[in-house]
């Protein structure tokens, strides 16, 4: 657990923020006959439904989240970490938040799935593409999910510019995550309609 991370009484603030810039928004309307448009409207109703219901210290157990964004790791993707030359800055890294009730991976339980399966997928990028994280000046991020993978890279020492496109409904989501696991550097959050 992150010694910045918020309890529940030091979120209620967060969560009535969130809540209240959801319900300030309008609710997603298909105007197209387009199959993608619908199964996004529909996705981003649902994802309402949820913040505006459902307990937000739980999202991470949504059905919303599940179906579409959390993702759990394979055996061999927590082994590749393990086996990085970086392994100490990944494994600092992985130290998983409460926020969100995350499910912690059995073979790690410092960690989530989730925090696993990105920091995987990160290294494939920093690791093996020579691109390290640390240094970069910006980094632009379409489709944030709930805000993980700016959370991580964050704890992997990045201190750069970090700018995500998403989602209205996504984009409150990110804000309240960064914000409730203590993420305080530049992150621009922008929605995308």
């Amino acid at each position: 657990m992150s010694k910045t991370d918020l309890r529940f009484f030091d979120q209620k603030d967060l969560i009535d923020s969130l809540r209240s810039r959801i319900e300030s928004k309008p609710e997603p309307k298909v105007i197209t006959d387009s199959e993608a448009e619908k199964a996004w409207v529909d996705y981003r109703i649902r994802f309402r439904k949820a913040i505006l219901e459902d307990d937000i210290t739980d999202f991470m157990n949504w059905e919303v989240i599940k179906s579409t964004i959390y993702q759990g790791p394979r055996r061999e993707e927590l082994e590749f970490l393990k086996n990085l030359p970086t392994w100490s800055e990944f494994r600092n890294a992985l130290y998983e938040s409460f926020v969100g009730n995350p499910k912690r991976y059995p073979l790690y339980p410092l960690s989530s799935g989730n925090q696993i399966h990105q920091a995987y997928t990160l290294a494939q990028l920093t690791e093996t593409g020579g691109c390290p994280v640390k240094g970069l000046p910006q980094i632009v991020e379409f489709g944030g999910g709930f805000g993980s993978m700016c959370k991580l890279i964050h704890k992997l020492g990045f201190k750069g510019r970090y700018i995500i496109f998403d989602l209205p409904e996504l984009s409150a989501m990110q804000e309240y995550y960064l914000k409730a696991t203590g993420i305080k550097t530049e992150v621009k959050i922008d929605e995308v309609t």
